[in-house]
């Protein structure tokens, strides 16, 4: 890197599928962009659905199709080699070993950076997992995270020194996720959930949940669920169960969230567990009021309950009483919506988030 180029970033993921942290990754690759980055993209397995949406100035590549345990950090060690990345950025656990060892195999070429996003496990770390983790630390350079509560708590379920995390802040498009423009409400109020469809994500929560809100007089009211994973046939299946079926909607893996929060009234997550989910900040972005579990950095990103209300995960009961709250006050909607809108505004972009990683990368390319 010379005196006034900026870093060559490689970064690198498992895939590059649908979800929170594959979203975040292509809105920093846009606001890296408008910085002047060069930057590219490994994928460890096959390059994903989203990996359109990149620009076409971003080269992608894949590292599946060989065979044999020690094929991908062979393919990826070979990338770093080719293109000489002076910043190696890769995402989460899964892809942390197999990017590790790709980088020693490309003689520590450029500099290692790992960043944890959020978990896939309701309970605490493995572990195995968690002494494999503290080995790749004492490895890795650099290491980040998406908030200070997210790094605290990966630092004490690993075994990590907390003090050497720095924190990246995530961004949205609050151009593209607005409010809606001219709704006129239906008679149901919409409430929807984006996330994927797995245990840590207790969709079976907010199904209890929605039922005893209806149950206990609130108003017509109905669930969009959008996303996909392993508890979709269970939790249609829940749903038939509750005699549900023409109140729940499962919407799938979609690619216009934008329009899809436009036409909801409230923002609903009942995580066990999360980071900084980009989910309820693009939901801000909307306008949209939140109810959500107090998990990781949640409550510090809807201004400690200025933009929504906070339950404790798997409490079916607060959260039944705060969809009744939100479904039979109409100013408190209003003023929550308005509220969300302004933190997203203020505080959730994509050019401060480029920022902040520009400085970072730039900081860390001249430790190398």
């Amino acid at each position: 890197m010379t005196e006034r180029s900026q870093p060559r970033v490689l970064h690198v993921v498992t895939r590059l599928g649908f979800g929170g942290l594959e979203v975040e990754i292509l809105n920093l690759v846009s606001g890296l962009e408008r910085l002047g980055f060069t930057q590219a993209l490994c994928c460890l397995q096959d390059v994903g659905e989203l990996a359109d949406q990149l620009p076409s100035t971003v080269p992608v590549w894949s590292c599946a199709g060989g065979s044999g345990p020690g094929s991908v950090p062979l393919r990826a060690s070979r990338i770093i080699r080719e293109w000489r990345p002076d910043i190696i950025h890769v995402r989460n656990g899964w892809a942390w070993p197999d990017t590790t060892a790709a980088w020693l195999m490309a003689l520590r070429r450029g500099r290692l950076v790992f960043s944890f996003h959020g978990w896939d496990r309701v309970g605490r770390l493995p572990k195995r997992r968690a002494f494999l983790y503290r080995q790749l630390a004492r490895l890795t350079p650099a290491l980040a995270s998406i908030s200070a509560e997210t790094a605290d708590r990966f630092a004490d379920e690993a075994g990590i020194a907390p003090g050497r995390f720095a924190v990246l802040d995530s961004g949205i498009d609050v151009e593209r996720f607005r409010p809606a423009e001219g709704r006129t409400p239906g008679g149901r109020l919409v409430l929807g959930c984006v996330s994927r469809l797995d245990p840590i994500k207790a969709h079976d929560v907010l199904i209890d949940a929605f039922v005893r809100a209806l149950d206990g007089g609130a108003r017509d009211l109905e669930l969009r669920l959008l996303g996909d994973g392993p508890t979709r046939g269970d939790l249609e299946r829940l749903v038939a169960e509750r005699g549900l079926t023409d109140r729940v909607r499962f919407l799938g893996m979609r690619r216009d969230i934008a329009e899809q929060l436009r036409e909801m009234d409230v923002f609903v997550l009942s995580s066990h567990r999360e980071g900084r989910p980009i989910s309820i900040m693009e939901a801000m972005a909307s306008g949209l009021p939140v109810i959500s579990t107090r998990v990781g950095s949640i409550p510090g990103l809807i201004g400690e309950g200025q933009a929504g209300l906070l339950v404790e995960p798997g409490d079916v009961e607060g959260l039944a009483r705060a969809i009744m709250t939100l479904a039979d006050d109409s100013e408190a909607r209003s003023r929550f919506a308005v509220e969300s809108r302004r933190l997203a505004v203020a505080g959730l972009s994509v050019d401060r988030m480029a920022e902040q990683y520009a400085a970072f990368y730039r900081k860390n390319a001249r430790a190398f």
